[in-house]
C-alpha cells in the first residue's frame, strides 16, 4: 500500500508495476506503470461512477501507451508513445445471446439484413414462427452457443448494435483497443512476452475442429486492465480505417495461430464482410 492520494514524492523501483486506485463506492482502477531509473511518473485518474461505466466495462485511464513496437506483429501500426484519452471498454466480446436480443428487438425486416450471414451473404439463421431468432445449429451442424462471441457480422452490424444499445456505446478506435489489450509496456501479448496454446482460444487449445468457446472462458487472456479475450476468441472490429472501404480488425481468433494472437497486429477486412472469425466488443467515452 503506497498510501492515500495525493501521492507526493513516493519511490517507484525501476521496472513494471501494476497500480491499483480504490475509493468508497467508485470501480478499483488499474493503472499498469513502466518506471525507468530517474523517471518521475506524473498522473491523475477521475473514477467514474459505477454506474457511468457499468458492471460489465473496465476503466482504461487516460494517458500514454507504446504503440507497436513487435517486430513479430503483422501490420503493426507505426511505433511510438501515443496518448489515449480515458474510456471505458467492455470486458468481453459481444456474445450470440446478446447479439439475438437486439436482432429481436427490431423489425423483422431489418432483423433479417442484420442476422449473421455467410461470406457470401446467405442467412445462418432463420427466425421461429413467432419472428424471433434462438441460439443453435448452423448450417452446418456447429452449434452457436449462446455464451459464444458473436461472429458472421459486418462493420455495419457492430455499429447498429452499439446504436442499440445506446448513445454512450460505440465501437474502439484502434489506439484504444490496442492500450486496453496491451497496457502501457510495449507487451506482446495481454498476459506478457510468452504464449502457449492453453493461454487463450486459439488453433490447438482444444482438441478437434476449432469452434469458439464460451466468453471468458481462457483466464489467462487478460489484460492489466482485466480486459478478457483480446488475444484469441474472435477478432474485432474497430473504427480504424484500414485502406479505402476497409476497417482495422484486431486480436487473434479460435481459428488462428499464434502469430495473430500478437496484441500490436492489424488487419483488414471490408465494411461488408462477414467472418467466422470477426465479432466485436464495445467502448464507451468517459
Amino acid at each position: 500500500a503506497l498510501g492515500t492520494t495525493p501521492l507526493k514524492g513516493v519511490p517507484i523501483p525501476t521496472g513494471r508495476h501494476l497500480l491499483e486506485i480504490r475509493l468508497r463506492d467508485r470501480p478499483p482502477a488499474r493503472l499498469p506503470l513502466l518506471a525507468w531509473q530517474g523517471d518521475a511518473p506524473r498522473f491523475e485518474i477521475a473514477l467514474p461512477s459505477l454506474h457511468a461505466l457499468g458492471d460489465d466495462f473496465v476503466l482504461v485511464p487516460g494517458g500514454p501507451y507504446l504503440r507497436g513496437n513487435d517486430p513479430e506483429a503483422m501490420l503493426p501500426s507505426p511505433s511510438g508513445h501515443v496518448e489515449v484519452a480515458a474510456f471505458a471498454i467492455a470486458r468481453l466480446p459481444v456474445t450470440v445471446r446478446a447479439y439475438f436480443d437486439f436482432l429481436n428487438a427490431l423489425p423483422p425486416e431489418v432483423a433479417r439484413q442484420r442476422a449473421p450471414r455467410s461470406m457470401d451473404g446467405r442467412a445462418l439463421f432463420a427466425p421461429d414462427t413467432g419472428g424471433r431468432y434462438h441460439p443453435g445449429p448452423d448450417p452446418d451442424g456447429d452449434p452457436w452457443l449462446g455464451d459464444w462471441p458473436i461472429t458472421c457480422v459486418s462493420f455495419a452490424d457492430a455499429q447498429a448494435y452499439a446504436a442499440w444499445r445506446g448513445p454512450q456505446f460505440r465501437l474502439p478506435t484502434g489506439d484504444e483497443w490496442e492500450k486496453a489489450a496491451r497496457g502501457t509496456d510495449g507487451r506482446p501479448f495481454p498476459w506478457g512476452h510468452y504464449i502457449d496454446p492453453s493461454f487463450c482460444s486459439m488453433r490447438g487449445s482444444v482438441p478437434g475442429d476449432p469452434l469458439p468457446q464460451r466468453v471468458g472462458h481462457f483466464e489467462h487472456d487478460r489484460s492489466p486492465y482485466g480486459v478478457q479475450d483480446m488475444a484469441g476468441g474472435v477478432r474485432e472490429w474497430t473504427t480504424e480505417v484500414f485502406e479505402a472501404g476497409q476497417r482495422c480488425v484486431r486480436g487473434g481468433a479460435f481459428s488462428l495461430y499464434a502469430l495473430f494472437c500478437r496484441a500490436a497486429g492489424r488487419f483488414g477486412a471490408g465494411e461488408r464482410a462477414t467472418l467466422p472469425n470477426i465479432g466485436f466488443r464495445l467502448a464507451k467515452t468517459l
